[in-house]
């Protein structure tokens, strides 16, 4: 990516990790995984504020996982902005992905139908002579 930007764009030494947590119910099959994203400050068009430019190199095998990774990288950005820390423009960033993921608390999908389906089942009417 180094070579498409130029020779302007310095590469962070250090990833940046940030926490997804997964707060849903239904477990995921297969678990989700790290994932990676590919981050570069660009200035914006009037040249006062950085804006991010994100991809996923690695994903976390979930689209919706991803997109919550870059969410929080953009509200983390914002956060940094307003005290002074933000990422720097023209640099090349990498941000592990650590997803929040329980298997032991979560149900599985096949529990959720046999539960479904065991109380949705009606006792025969018999009709009245």
């Amino acid at each position: 990516m180094q070579e498409k930007l130029g020779d302007g764009v310095a590469e962070a030494p250090d990833p940046i990790v940030l926490t997804v947590p997964y707060s849903g119910r239904l477990c995921l099959s297969p678990e989700p995984a790290d994932g990676l994203l590919g981050v570069i400050g660009l200035p914006d068009e009037a040249g006062d504020d950085v804006k991010l430019w994100t991809t996923v190199l690695e994903s976390t095998g979930y689209p919706f996982l991803n997109q919550a990774a870059e969410q929080a990288l953009q509200d983390l950005h914002q956060k940094q902005d307003s005290d002074g820390s933000g990422l720097e423009v023209n640099t090349l960033y990498q941000v592990t992905v650590q997803v929040e993921y329980d298997s032991q608390s979560c149900i599985s999908r096949e529990a959720l139908l046999q539960s479904r389906t065991a109380g949705s089942e009606e006792p025969e009417v018999v009709p009245e002579e």
